[in-house]
């Protein structure tokens, strides 16, 4: 018989608590944690074993900031359960096996189909959950220089140093796809990446209001039941950011095309929560579609990373990108 890939102290100090059964594992994404669908008295349940990488300090930042929300009433933000015993650890909503962190959080209903049915109607309810929940996160606030301008100067300036130069000439894909794929990334690394430091460095020195975020609210981790958001699901990324990185991400996935349905969006968002700049949000959705590109080199071509998801959809998430910095140069080609 295959080794039980959930250890008994998850299940004594988890399932057994909060009288849940396990039921199938979820299909993988493109995160190292694994997710099994449970059900219970209180409903259907999702027990994440984390990576191993993630320490206590990450992951009790991550599981405030989802009590905050739910404690505010957030329907949409999962609720974790208690275990029964926390072996030397401070959390009470996770149990650590000697390796990694288990926890247990509602499942929640809805699908993650808004790119097959798009409209501002769900693009309004998608931006405005987003600003509910900033608006409780940013209780707990700071200012400072924006941790996501600084990142996103260092990898553009990696890229566009002898080190990504390199990297680049080297590289010698044998699929035809894969090599318009990187020649395609060259070029609008040449072609957009200098510019895009230049205009990040303009906002480096500038103090903005920092509170948790998601950071990785995209098509994927949004869910739908009609027109309302029901989810705001895997928050695994999240941390003490720039909430414009969030607002950027989540327009940027939805609307990658639409610049005036993303402006729109904005302003709904200003008018729920602490606002934010509309040209800076422009900025970080046109710096992501180039490092989202980098990254997906880097992954699929130099480290030769595998993934639970088919390689033929990576690929397409990869040529996605380029589809949209194509209709980028298109336009500043025509003005």
């Amino acid at each position: 018989m295959p080794a039980d890939p959930i250890p008994s102290s998850v299940r004594q100090n988890l399932l057994v608590e909060n009288q849940a059964e396990v039921g199938d594992r979820a299909v993988g994404g493109l995160s190292q944690a694994s997710v099994w669908k449970c059900q219970s008295p209180s409903g259907p349940l999702c027990l994440r074993v984390w990576p191993s990488h993630v320490t206590e300090t990450q992951l009790t930042i991550i599981h405030r900031a989802m009590q905050l929300a739910a404690a505010a009433g957030l329907s949409f933000v999962p609720r974790l359960f208690h275990c029964r015993k926390n072996y030397g650890i401070q959390l009470s909503t996770a149990v650590h096996d000697g390796r990694q962190f288990w926890e247990l959080s509602e499942w929640l209903p809805g699908k993650a189909d808004y790119l097959q049915l798009p409209g501002w109607i769900r693009l309004k309810s998608a931006i405005g959950s987003l600003a509910d929940a900033h608006r409780i996160w940013s209780q707990e606030s700071v200012d400072g220089p924006s941790p996501t301008v600084a990142g996103r100067i260092l990898r553009l300036q990696q890229w566009l140093g002898p080190w990504g130069s390199d990297v680049i000439q080297l590289l010698n894909p044998t699929e035809q796809l894969e090599a318009t794929l990187v020649a395609e990334t060259a070029h609008y690394l040449k072609r957009f990446g200098p510019t895009l430091v230049s205009r990040l460095k303009e906002l480096s020195q500038e103090h903005v209001r920092q509170h948790f975020v998601l950071r990785d609210p995209w098509s994927d981790h949004i869910l739908f039941e009609g027109d309302r958001v029901t989810g705001l699901i895997d928050y695994g990324a999240g941390r003490i950011d720039d909430p414009a990185a969030d607002v950027a991400r989540m327009l940027g996935s939805l609307e990658p095309t639409n610049k005036q349905l993303r402006d729109q969006a904005v302003r709904v968002y200003n008018e729920l929560t602490y606002p934010i700049n509309v040209a800076r949000v422009e900025l970080f959705v046109e710096s992501t579609n180039l490092l989202s590109a980098l990254q997906w080199l880097q992954w699929l071509v130099i480290e030769k990373r595998e993934f639970s998801v088919r390689r033929q959809a990576l690929l397409y998430r990869w040529a996605k990108f380029l589809e949209i910095m194509k209709l980028q140069e298109m336009s500043q080609n025509a003005q």
